[in-house]
């Protein structure tokens, strides 16, 4: 009986040690505009693409200073990262008028974060 609560009782623990290590997620939608100075908009869907895939995520550590990842948006506009439990800082570069401000998000295990973005491109 002991042998059995014993092993109820490690499998418990190993169970809850590995659960403490699982991951979760910060993803969203960056909307980058306006594209053009006059309204109706007269673009190739190249141009669009290239406005949304010519920009980075960058997820930097708490520190607010240590680049953590970087990777290129989607054609769409959409991101999405994989993070281990904490707080962190994203924002996009290039931003559009200035540098984009720092977005703070908090990554629980196995949650997912949404955090959308809008970029100004400052073109009137």
């Amino acid at each position: 009986m002991q042998k059995i609560f014993a092993l109820a009782l490690l499998a418990l623990l190993l169970f809850g040690c590995a659960s403490q290590g699982a991951k979760g997620f910060v993803e969203g939608e960056v909307t980058i505009g306006p594209l053009c100075p006059v309204e109706p908009c007269q673009l190739t869907y190249e141009q669009i693409d290239q406005a949304y895939s010519s920009r980075s995520v960058v997820i930097y550590a708490e520190d607010q200073r240590t680049i953590l990842q970087q990777f290129p948006l989607t054609a769409s506009g959409h991101y999405r990262a994989e993070l281990a439990p904490g707080t962190y800082f994203v924002t996009i570069r290039p931003g559009g008028i200035g540098d984009y401000p720092l977005q703070q998000v908090s990554i629980s295990s196995g949650q997912t974060t949404t955090l959308d973005m809008d970029v100004d491109t400052g073109i009137r």
